[in-house]
């Protein structure tokens, strides 16, 4: 099932996290598994946490392939804004990524900004 892969995959990040002979290496090989996934796995009911918890674990320069990933398609950081769960993670990234890492996503997300404020999860975002 999709929830027990998530939990087995959650578990091995909290793994990572509490043991100091894990390095960065093997942290970005973790999160090497999600790159071209990004879009998807954000708005899936069990892998955002997957990534919400990559963001929150692995240092900055790590995750970029991220936005990279939700800003190439044009609309994307939108739709995953207006997302139940995809919104979680916009936040994440905009809570700890460096600025000018996410300025691109902020850019997008200002064109939209009457919008989003007023939806049910953009607001999220925008706070």
């Amino acid at each position: 099932r999709l929830a027990d892969g998530c939990r087995e995959v959650l578990g091995a990040l909290e793994q990572f996290a509490r043991e100091d002979a894990v390095g960065d290496n093997e942290r970005e090989v973790l999160a090497a598994e999600l790159r071209g996934r990004i879009a998807e796995v954000s708005l899936c009911p069990y892998g955002n946490f997957i990534v919400q918890k990559s963001i929150a674990m692995f240092r900055p320069p790590a995750v970029q392939f991220m936005i990279d990933e939700l800003t190439q398609v044009p609309g994307n950081v939108i739709k995953t804004a207006k997302h139940k769960f995809g919104c979680r993670v916009l936040q994440r990234l905009l809570e700890y990524c460096r600025p000018d890492q996410v300025t691109d996503l902020v850019i997008e997300l200002f064109e939209d900004a009457f919008a989003l404020c007023r939806h049910r999860y953009g607001t999220y975002v925008m706070q």
